[in-house]
């Protein structure tokens, strides 16, 4: 049985994960979704990485050098972390760690599994008025912008009454 390989020297994968940032691994996004499900933290430390298959046993995850932390997360749960890859994927496949320079992830990778795996509620919301013509529309002739409740000035929930059983009582 092969056995999961952690290297923080770069390796012959290493270009074939630093490119991968444009087109990551198909269902690398749900895995982390399902590692956020029940570890959140761990699943968060996996957003960083920038995944890449090398070959047909082989997903090469590259993390940024200044990643120690993240890195040093994701090495300590390595074996689990593989079962589960094996678990998600369907196959067996060898997790490889790489921590390098050259595998420096842009902002942009990080946005967006962030945004696929856990999304704001803005986020949500604008999804949902994209998704919805007849909102979307309306949301367009009003020149508005659709505001998430989490986001609304206290003193606006007050007035409408959604402050609390206690808001009639408070007044700013």
């Amino acid at each position: 049985a092969p056995v999961a390989a952690a290297s923080s020297a770069p390796a012959a994968a290493a270009p074939a994960a630093a490119s991968a940032a444009a087109d990551t691994v198909p269902g690398w996004s749900g895995f982390i979704e399902s590692v956020m499900a029940s570890e959140p933290g761990l699943g968060s430390c996996l957003m960083h990485g920038i995944p890449s298959l090398d070959g047909e046993n082989k997903l090469v995850l590259s993390c940024p050098a200044e990643k120690t932390f993240e890195v040093s997360r994701i090495r300590s749960e390595l074996k689990r972390l593989e079962d589960r890859v094996r678990e998600h994927f369907g196959r067996r496949l060898v997790l490889q760690l790489l921590q390098d320079g050259a595998a420096a992830q842009t902002e942009s990778h990080h946005d967006s599994i962030r945004r696929q795996v856990a999304p704001t509620d803005q986020e949500e919301l604008v999804s949902a008025c994209r998704d919805d013509e007849p909102l979307a529309g309306l949301v367009e002739m009003l020149d508005g912008e659709a505001v998430p409740s989490t986001e609304t000035p206290e003193w606006v929930r007050k007035q409408t009454g959604s402050g609390g059983a206690d808001s009639a009582d408070r007044t700013t």
